[in-house]
């Protein structure tokens, strides 16, 4: 891969990973920001409550991961970033 097209991964790497990072985490501090839901759940015909089915993650859990997955996405835009740099000639006399 050439070193021009490997900095336009990079940099696009990046940038969506930044911006997905940014809103996860803008979510993140909304999410634990906001009150509790104290309200119990509404009562259905039959006079039990009608609760949401369960989610794998909460919206917290969530976040965190998404956070954490755009910064390896980061990392390795980074990594892809000093590859595509020449490299300094080591065998040269000072």
């Amino acid at each position: 891969m050439g070193k021009l097209s490997g900095r336009l991964l990079a940099f696009l790497l990046t940038t969506v990973a930044l911006f997905f990072g940014v809103r996860a985490m803008i979510l993140f501090w909304v999410l634990i920001q906001g009150p509790v839901n104290f309200i119990p759940a509404a009562k259905g015909r039959d006079g039990c409550p009608s609760c949401p089915a369960r989610t794998v993650f909460s919206g917290e859990t969530e976040q965190i991961i998404t956070i954490l997955a755009s910064l390896i996405v980061i990392a390795l835009a980074w990594m892809l970033w000093h590859k595509s740099t020449p490299k300094p000639d080591d065998d040269r006399a000072d």
